[in-house]
């Protein structure tokens, strides 16, 4: 549970990212580099999701914008909370491979 949550605050920082200018102030190169790669991955993000069918990208929107539990997910899609794991894992599963490059070395 704790991943989970950690993971859609991610997404979610990501996604924020996308939404907001880049403004040149205090910050050092560094963390304007970061900036820019976390702005480059958010855009990546947005085709890569915009490429996937329906029923995976509306899974993803739901469960990491709307921030919906799996059961409420299953009910507005009117499918078994297992179907809605099953096509969070394969759209992830996508996302993943598409979005290989941005992987951050550690």
């Amino acid at each position: 549970m704790c991943k989970n949550e950690y993971r859609s605050r991610e997404v979610r920082k990501i996604l924020a990212y996308t939404d907001q200018p880049i403004e040149q102030g205090d910050e050092d190169e560094d963390s304007l580099d970061d900036i820019l790669q976390m702005k480059q991955f958010g855009s990546c993000l947005q085709e890569e999701l915009h490429q996937l069918n329906e029923i995976h990208r509306e899974v993803i929107i739901l469960r990491y914008q709307e921030e919906l539990s799996i059961k409420e997910i299953s009910q507005v899609m009117a499918c078994t909370e297992g179907t809605v794991k099953s096509r969070i894992f394969y759209a992830l599963k996508k996302l993943a491979a598409c979005l290989k490059a941005f992987k951050p070395e550690h």
